[in-house]
């Protein structure tokens, strides 16, 4: 099996079947592919990034360059496509602990997030992106991590 396979399934394994919007029956998420093995060094949506599709849009977790020491910010964001509007918290999982934004207002044709600055340590852990709309279960990404 190569890294492609094996990145995949590991992927896979690790969403979780879900639905937004309202009135809208759970649909299983989908792992997006990556294009490239590069992209698929951090996470498996590019490099730093990894997403799930859902039923009404694409979850994202993201790590980009902080400005205290080696530490990284982290941005959890939807992407909305479809359904009606919902509120939701955004999150992120690390190390055993989950962090929770305010509430945000996500209508369709809209892509909302919150941004951690210098949220993700050294030490290369993973981070799982999270989205907790009100009323419904929390959505999570595959895990990224900074280390390739």
């Amino acid at each position: 099996m190569n890294l492609r396979s094996k990145l995949a399934t590991a992927a896979a394994a690790a969403t979780i079947p879900l639905g937004l919007g309202m009135g809208a029956t759970p649909a299983a998420a989908e792992t997006t592919t990556p294009t490239s093995e590069v992209g698929m060094l951090a996470g498996n949506c590019g490099h730093y990034v990894s997403c799930t599709s859902l039923s009404n849009g694409t979850l994202y977790i993201k790590l980009s360059d902080g400005n205290i020491g080696y530490n990284m910010n982290i941005r959890t964001e939807y992407k909305k496509t479809g359904g009606s509007t919902i509120s939701a918290k955004f999150g992120y999982s690390l190390k055993g602990s989950n962090y929770w934004s305010g509430s945000y207002s996500i209508s369709s044709g809209q892509t909302k997030g919150h941004t951690w600055a210098n949220a993700y340590p050294t030490g290369c852990p993973s981070a799982v992106g999270l989205l907790l709309p009100s009323g419904q279960s929390t959505f999570q990404t595959p895990p990224v991590t900074s280390c390739s």
